[in-house]
């Protein structure tokens, strides 16, 4: 028995696996339960449990552990890994030390936080940190966390999927550096300063770069927030960095701990960052924790998972885990799938309610952007015993299944999914999400989880520019255009390859570091295509001027005016912008111009540099209008990007993953209205050019070339195909008119023959060959029958 991570999978004993998990808390369920609460979860399509384990709940007195129940049945561990294994289910394990969890103290005894208060982070006035988190490296707390992992991995040690159990993945701590964003507090202990005086040291070999005579005086004054003159940015910069670096070390000595105790398989880490707006959750700042934990994810048996919580999922912020998607997937590892280790099937609290489309949505617009891995949290509500909770004594979370094992309606959502991922599931993990163009990410950007009052003017505006521009602006606008995109770091390799990365959209604020723009004009000499917006920089991030960019592509002088402009882009007039460049002198094929007094103000071009293209975009703008999908569509037509799909009505979501001749449609539907539409690729109309419904705030996976089982491939389907049931005669293929009140599937098949009823007409085409038409209620599931091509008598009903 062995796992490994590759080509995006997650392979077991050689065959690659869907993991669709569920979080379930073992020690939030009465231990009578657990044979229930599985069993529902394997019901509903899961092949995967997922629960934290908490060191506060196994360790109530410092060295007194209870793994096997004697203190509390619910205690037990081992008998629930045990279960687990019994059930035919994978588990991936969560031992913290920290596992947030909504559990007091995130998890840590509080033995440990009264009798060793010199562990807790400080603030910069030397006092507790706000949220009391412990310094990650300190000796006491790695000493008492080695302990820890000894002894819980005794228990999980021997359910490792290597000795017949069920354990594929060890999660190592939660949400490292979250604490230190949401509070706007870094860890400004003496063992923090001691080990950035080390870091600074060891990368500088002085401290010639500042504005100081020696490290002690320099750190002191960063920590009391008083540096001199442009010192107090430098050291923003480098203290991220830092942080980078020994967030990474931490996660290596946890992995160690881990191997020593008896550890064998993968690792994750997981990503925090989805920030809640009341009705919905935003993704705007999730790249700030990909940004804190970048270096960690250089870790080869390290999977990066992010936590998506996209609350209420609308047609204004599904991008949001689209672009999610996508980040998390440029930085980590090649190998690596796309995986949420915490994906929303509920809400920590009750209101605003968390509707069963929403979480539809979320699962359906993540696997059509190439998740290949799902854990649904939460999946089980639950109690907290023994006053372990955060909140009081319940933890319901909205979920799927609630306190009494009942079930909620996002339930058979889940099912439904879980289902169609079960019957296609070599076949769609081996499909890849086609694209047209990639977008750049530049984690440096994200640096901002920290500032203070001498960093908080320049962060503040690379963090407004960013969200309103990036995320809000060409990220939304792509997306919504239906132009598939992935993302590509630009810090990873030395050299951005043309060839894997043909066209990339840079986002840029006035400052960017040398490296970066020498790295993308090579880029550009090299033969990409390279559109730069809203502004080309001026300055390196520690803002020393540093104008490579601008210089090479001949940009003189410039200014931005902000506000409300009106611009003229290509051949659309009247385009509104929150901000433009002003350039004294247009140096290519004038691409957005403003009209004043009766002349033309340039503001973007597109000219030759090199072997490549650049389009100098130098507008800010957010898709705030609709006209502006048919502005980015102009953009990209200019530099020869087309979308992958054409839909008649461009107010739908459709993504396409494929390998070879297995095609998987998803079409989504975000709004509160039905939506009609035909759709083309290539040029070429799919499903014969028929007109498909798409009910309001709803999505359909529909398959072109898959192959069944036995002999039989789907030439394309407008239903959704769930589930198949066959015996030595016949075969049942349960579907489901997802598209109207017609649904059509063209079958190949020379061994098994659709037959007729009066809900379906078979259409022979050719040998071999045949349609079915199914005319029901829009929604309606509906079964196709097949008989052998030689088998006679009546089928069984049952």
């Amino acid at each position: 028995m062995k796992i490994e991570i590759k080509k995006k999978m997650v392979i077991i004993n050689n065959e690659p696996v869907f993991l669709y998990g569920a979080e379930l808390h073992y020690f939030r369920c009465p231990k009578s339960e657990w044979s229930d609460r599985l069993d529902k979860i394997k019901n509903a399509g899961c092949n995967l449990v997922s629960t934290y384990i908490p060191w506060l709940w196994h360790e109530i007195k410092e060295g007194k552990f209870d793994f096997y129940g004697k203190t509390r049945e619910e205690r037990d561990l081992d008998g629930f890994l045990n279960l687990v294994k019994d059930k035919g289910l994978y588990c991936i394990v969560r031992p913290g030390p920290y596992i947030m969890a909504e559990t007091k103290n995130s998890g840590i005894p509080e033995w440990l936080l009264s009798k060793y208060p010199e562990i807790i982070a400080k603030d910069r006035d030397n006092k507790e940190h706000p949220a009391k988190v412990i310094t990650y490296q300190h000796p006491v707390f790695l000493e008492k966390v080695k302990k820890w992992y000894q002894s819980v991995n005794d228990v999980i040690s021997k359910y490792q999927i290597d000795m017949d159990g069920p354990i594929i993945m060890y999660q190592l701590c939660n949400e490292i550096g979250m604490f230190h964003w949401v509070t706007n507090t870094s860890d400004y202990s003496e063992h923090m300063q001691n080990k950035f005086a080390d870091y600074l040291l060891k990368k500088c070999g002085s401290v010639y770069k500042f504005n100081y005579n020696n490290i002690t005086e320099l750190i002191k004054d960063f920590v009391n927030g008083k540096l001199k003159n442009d010192d107090a940015i430098k050291l923003h910069y480098e203290w991220g960095r830092f942080w980078r670096e020994y967030i990474k070390e931490y996660v290596l000595i946890l992995r160690d701990y881990a191997i020593e105790s008896g550890i064998k398989v993968p690792f994750i880490i997981n990503i925090h960052g989805f920030k809640d707006l009341s009705l919905s959750s935003r993704g705007m700042d999730y790249p700030i924790g990909l940004s804190q934990l970048y270096k960690t994810a250089e870790i080869d048996d390290v999977v990066l998972a992010g936590d998506f919580y996209p609350g209420h999922v609308s047609y204004d912020s599904y991008h949001d885990l689209v672009l999610s998607c996508a980040l998390t997937d440029a930085i980590s590892q090649s190998e690596q799938p796309i995986f949420s280790a915490e994906f929303q099937s509920g809400r920590l609290s009750d209101r605003p309610r968390i509707s069963p489309n929403d979480v539809d949505l979320a699962t359906r617009t993540c696997i059509a952007n190439g998740m290949n891995a799902i854990n649904f949290y939460m999946f089980v509500s639950g109690e907290n015993y023994d006053d372990i909770g955060l909140f009081g004594r319940r933890h319901d979370w909205q979920a799927p299944v609630d306190f009494k094992g009942n079930l909620r309606p996002h339930y058979f959502k889940i099912q439904h999914i879980g289902k169609m991922i079960k019957l296609f599931e070599k076949q769609l993990l081996n499909a890849q999400k086609e694209i047209n163009t990639y977008i750049a990410f530049y984690p440096d950007y994200y640096m901002t989880e920290v500032y203070d009052e001498q960093t908080k003017g320049i962060l503040s505006k690379i963090a407004d520019e960013r969200d309103a521009f990036f995320y809000n602006g060409i990220g939304r606008l792509l997306t919504a255009a239906n132009i598939s995109f992935d993302a590509y770091d630009i810090m990873k390799e030395a050299v951005i390859p043309v060839d894997k990365v043909p066209s990339l959209w840079i986002f840029s604020t006035k400052w960017m570091d040398e490296e970066i723009q020498k790295k993308l004009l090579q880029y550009v000499k090299d033969g990409g295509i390279m559109i730069l917006y809203p502004t080309v920089p001026e300055f390196n991030l520690q803002g020393e001027e540093c104008r490579i960019l601008a210089d090479a592509l001949g940009i003189k002088e410039f200014y931005i005016k902000k506000g409300w402009e009106q611009v003229d882009v290509l051949n659309i007039d009247s385009v509104f912008v929150n901000q433009r460049m002003v350039i004294n002198e247009c140096i290519g094929e004038p691409v957005v111009w403003a009209m004043k007094n009766g002349k033309k103000e340039y503001s973007g071009f597109i000219k030759d540099y090199g072997l490549g293209e650049v389009l100098m975009l130098g507008i800010g703008m957010e898709h705030d209008y609709s006209y502006k999908l048919d502005v980015i569509r102009a953009i990209a037509d200019k530099v020869g990007i087309k979308p992958v799909v054409w839909l008649e009505d461009e107010n739908l979501s459709a993504t396409i993953r494929k390998n070879g001749e297995n095609s998987f449609i998803f079409i989504n539907n975000y709004d509160e209205i039905d939506r009609k539409t035909t759709i083309k690729y290539n040029n070429n109309f799919l499903f014969d050019g028929m007109e498909l419904v798409i009910p309001k705030r709803s999505g359909v996976m529909l398959t072109i070339g898959c192959s069944l089982v036995d002999d039989i491939s789907i030439v394309y389907s407008t239903m959704e195909i769930y589930d198949i049931v066959k015996n030595k005669n016949y075969l049942a293929l349960f579907t489901k008119l997802s598209t109207g009140d017609t649904g059509e599937v063209v079958f190949k098949s020379l061994k098994w023959e659709p037959m007729r009823d009066e809900k379906n007409d078979v259409i022979i085409i050719s040998k071999g060959m045949y349609k079915v038409k199914i005319t029901g209620i829009l929604g309606q599931e509906a079964t196709i029958l097949f008989k052998m091509s030689n088998s006679e008598g009546k089928i069984n009903e049952n």
